[in-house]
């Protein structure tokens, strides 16, 4: 059960740049695996989902968030909101929002092992997300890949993007679905 080491890295940037007065707590609260790998931390390595994504997750949302929840999809939005905007700038301008989004599922897997994520319904203004595998079953997990989702149709060009999660393996559903709709 592993991630991308740029997902660790993708917290540290978010924590430095969006909630800098609490970037010296948020280091004091990880557990020292974490600590450590965040100074050898390398963007393409595959590490530990719980000392790369979850305990470093759960450290800023509960030092920063009123709603745990809510702080990881922002983590996602920005995640996409980097992700997006630079190497892959280009592609995502000359790309509709439909193609990049149905996309998402093959972009989502190169950062969680294991993973399995399709589109199960697609149309000029939605997609459905499902997903039938995560490292680790994790509302937090679910709540970045709905934040990221919602940012990527936004800088595609997606008006009143709406993302809504409709099922969670980490409440007991068989499948994590998301709904993605806008105008």
């Amino acid at each position: 059960m592993e991630v991308r080491g740029i997902m660790l890295r993708g917290i540290d940037d978010f924590v430095s740049s969006k909630h800098e007065g609490k970037y010296k707590q948020w280091v004091s609260k990880l557990p020292q695996q974490t600590s450590e790998l965040l100074g050898n931390v390398s963007n393409s390595s595959w590490y530990n989902i719980e000392d790369a994504l979850l305990k470093p997750l759960e450290a800023l949302c509960n030092l920063a968030y009123s709603d745990p929840l809510r702080g990881s999809w922002e983590v996602g939005r920005y995640s996409a909101e980097t992700g997006l905007t630079g190497i892959y700038k280009v592609f995502v301008m000359v790309s509709t929002p439909s193609f990049i989004l149905k996309r998402a599922p093959r972009i989502l897997t190169t950062f969680y092992n294991p993973s399995q994520l399709e589109i199960k319904e697609s149309s000029n203004n939605g997609i459905l997300v499902r997903c039938t595998q995560l490292p680790v079953n994790s509302e937090l997990i679910e709540h970045r890949i709905a934040g990221w989702i919602e940012r990527a149709g936004e800088i595609c060009g997606c008006v009143n993007m709406k993302v809504e999660i409709l099922s969670s393996m980490a409440k007991g559903d068989q499948v994590f679905d998301l709904k993605a709709s806008w105008d």
